[in-house]
Order: C-alpha cells, then structure tokens, then sequence
C-alpha cells in the first residue's frame, strides 16, 4: 500500500522571548531568515526517503537561531537500512559546525536540541538529542519516542524524581547531551527510536519543549484525538502553550500518514475545493430567495427596532453584572497563583498570573507574581520581561524596583570583582534606572 506524508510545520517567538531561536525542516523546507519569528509551512508529498526535524537553538543573542541554522542545513533523509551510520555522521557533522561557528564568533555557549524522524516508504525512525520531543499517536494512544537527554530524564531513571516532581525541578532543562559540545568533552550520541511500520491514520509530532513544558502529554494526545483537519490541531497545540504564557518559542510539526489516493496537494490560499463549491451553492441559493427577503425586510426592521430598545433598557445592569463576573476571576487567578509559589508549582503559578494579567492588563500583583514564578523556574530574562511589561502598563513604582534589583544583581557583582568604591556603585545605580526607563519606553 502506497502513503502520501501530509506534513505541516510552525513556529513561534512565544509570548515572552524577543527572538526565535528555533527553526525546523520539513521535507526540504527550513527557516533561512533567523530575524523570521513566525513561520508555517504545508507540504504534501509521496512517502519515500523523507525527514522532518525540530531544532530548539540556545546561546543568547543570535547563537541560537545561528546553532539551529546550521543544524537544519545539516541533516538530510537517508535510507532507514543506513540510520545507524548516517544519523551518526550528520549528527558529528551539525556538531562540528556550530561548534566552530562558536570559536569564530568568541561566545562561550552556542547550541541546540534535535528531534528528527527519518521515513522511507513506510517506515519511520526517529532519532534525537536533547529534550526537544518525538510522539508518535496512532488509535487514541501517545506515545513518545525520543528519549529527554536531561538531568532530569537522569534522576527519573535512578529512581529519585517521579515524573511530577521532575517537571518542578531546576534540573528539568539542564540537558545532558545537545549539539554544540567540543568533541572533546563529550561524544554525541544521539537516541534511535524503534522503527514504526506506517499506517494510514497514523499521527507523529515533532515539537521543542516551549510545547511540552506547558501543554501535558494527554492534552496533547486529545486534541491529536480531535477529527480536525492537520492545522486546526496544529494551531490548537499552538495557542494553549500561548494561553499558558508561551514563556518560549514554541516550534511543532505533525506528519500525518494516508493513503495516496486519499491525500490532496493543499491549496496555496488555504481553502479547500469543498468550501468553494459549498460558498458557490450558498450564493446561488441566496439569490432564490432575494425576493422573499425584501418582502420581510420592513417587519425585520421593526422587530429590530424593539430588540434594540430593549437591550438598551436592560445593557447597564449586564455591563455591571460582567465587571462584577470578571473582578471575581481576577481575584480566583490571583489568589491561585500565590497558592502555587507557595507550593513552589511555579509553571501553575506563569498560567494563574498570566491569565490574571488578560483578565486586568494593569494588576501590579498579578505582573509581580509573574515575575517571580519566572525566577522560581530559573528563568530571569522571562521575569524581567514581565517586569518591563509591567511597568509598562502600570507606571507602578514597585515594579520599577524589583526590576531594578534584578538588573542590579550582575551590576553589582560587576563592580566588586573590579574593587569600586561606594560612590561608583551608587552612580552605576542611578545610571541603570535611566537605562530600564529607556528600554521600557
């Protein structure tokens, strides 16, 4: 039996991070332009030797979009009989490279995560290193293929974290294994999954951990349940890890298997034949009934008429009702949120003050609480983000310092390693004040 592939790829900055240093390849597509923070590509194609890859950069400034580049330059499909030799060499090869794009550029980090499926006719393997992610759905069941290459995949395996515990811990993004190690500290060695014999239904996803860390294995697995087409699930995928604070970027691919007859090209502009054939016979028959509509027209108008005056009688009362319905959900977040840093659940605690902020865009404590269950999961630039959002908004002088005694951590740390006297440290203060002014403004 003969499959056709239907692949669609996305990525996105998320919410907080001002770059994407992710990027993906989708059947010899990537992202060439790094300063591109969101992209989507669609392709449907004859399954044969194929690859489809998700690569989560890392580095700072643009080391990550630059290590991810690469690493999507690098990797090409191959003949499932060879996986073993030429996931091997590509994955060497990815590495040497940005490796020596690391030395050219003088950056002391410089890396990214990959999670690859290879497919040859109907057969698929999926092969990773890092913590990027490899699914594979089929009848209502998940499974994960790939194998998180982390500190906290490490402590599971011993036996100290339970799976809840892990997701909680700081060890959660500290990866073991990544592209951009010098040979000579560490070998890579990349996970190979078990080969899948492809069926048509079956569903694989490919995706950086800016989805995972915010959207649970079985909320994946019911909207890949839903019987949507491919970008309906992509984008609900998309805008829960969003909803919840999209903290990072945020980059998936699903690969979708069918039967060849069964699987169309999809249209350039987005609509389907069947939708404008459906948009046809509407036109057509709103015609039929155009003079059945001017006959009703002025009972309409009147009954309009009445329908308004009455939703004007009765629109104080509402609006009151709904501002009272909203400031009771404001206060529910809030009071979720610190109930969650207390428990030291600091990702419940992003999604409770994240939607306290949608709820009331000036609410000083929900921006506060933010920021601090930000640090809570090691994430600093993330809470100074919501910090300068904060101010923003608010003009809130609380706001300004916490933010200032973040920003003032490295500054003075700075200055006692060069021996400033008192005077310097005060005025380097006073000069980082203008500087968080500026930024924000």
């Amino acid at each position: 039996m003969s499959l056709k592939i239907e692949g669609l790829a996305v990525t996105h900055a998320g919410k907080v991070r001002r770059n994407n240093e992710d990027n993906y390849y989708l059947f010899g597509s990537w992202r060439e332009d790094v300063h591109v923070k969101e992209q989507s590509v669609r392709k449907a194609v004859t399954a044969g030797q194929l690859l489809a890859a998700v690569y989560d950069g890392m580095g700072g400034e643009e080391a990550g979009e630059v290590a991810s580049l690469l690493a999507a330059e690098t990797f090409r499909s191959c003949p499932i009989a060879q996986i073993d030799q030429e996931a091997d060499r590509q994955m060497q090869d990815a590495n040497a490279r940005i490796c020596a794009e690391a030395d050219r550029r003088g950056v002391g980090r410089m890396g990214t995560t990959m999670a690859a499926l290879y497919m040859d006719q109907n057969t698929a393997v999926s092969c990773n290193v890092g913590d990027s992610r490899c699914y594979f759905f089929r009848n209502g069941n998940l499974r994960q293929l790939s194998v998180d290459h982390s500190e906290a995949q490490r402590m599971m395996d011993m036996g100290l974290l339970n799976p809840e515990e892990a997701r909680k811990n700081r060890a959660w993004h500290i990866l073991t294994q990544h592209l951009g190690i010098s040979p000579e500290e560490l070998r890579i060695e990349p996970h190979l999954g078990e080969p899948v014999h492809m069926e048509p239904g079956d569903l694989f996803l490919l995706c950086s951990d800016g989805l995972t860390d915010l959207v649970m294995d079985e909320e994946i697995a019911g909207i890949l349940q839903d019987k949507k087409a491919l970008d309906r699930k992509a984008e609900e995928l998309l805008q829960t890890a969003l909803e919840r604070g999209g903290r990072d970027n945020i980059t998936l691919i699903l690969l979708q298997a069918e039967e060849e007859e069964s699987v169309s090209e999809p249209d350039p502009a987005g609509h389907g034949k069947q939708n404008a054939d459906s948009l046809n016979g509407a036109g057509s028959t709103a015609a039929g009934r155009a003079g059945e509509q001017k006959m009703r027209r002025s009972s309409m108008l009147y009954a309009a008429a009445a329908v308004f005056l009455l939703a004007m009688a009765i629109l104080a009362g509402v609006f009151h009702a709904g501002r009272g319905s909203a400031s009771g959900r404001l206060r529910e977040q809030l009071n979720l949120g610190e109930k969650y840093l207390t428990e030291e659940d600091y990702e419940r605690a992003v999604v409770a003050f994240t939607e306290a902020i949608s709820l009331d865009e000036k609410n000083v404590e929900a921006y506060l609480g933010l920021a601090e269950a930000y640090l809570g999961l090691g994430d600093e630039d993330a809470a100074l983000t919501a910090l300068r959002d904060g101010y923003a908004a608010t003009q809130n002088t609380q706001i300004l310092e916490r933010m200032e005694e973040l920003e003032s951590v490295s500054v003075q740390g700075d200055t006692e390693n060069s021996g400033a006297e008192d005077g310097t440290q005060a005025g380097t203060e006073e000069e980082l004040r203008e500087v968080l002014l500026q930024e924000i403004q």
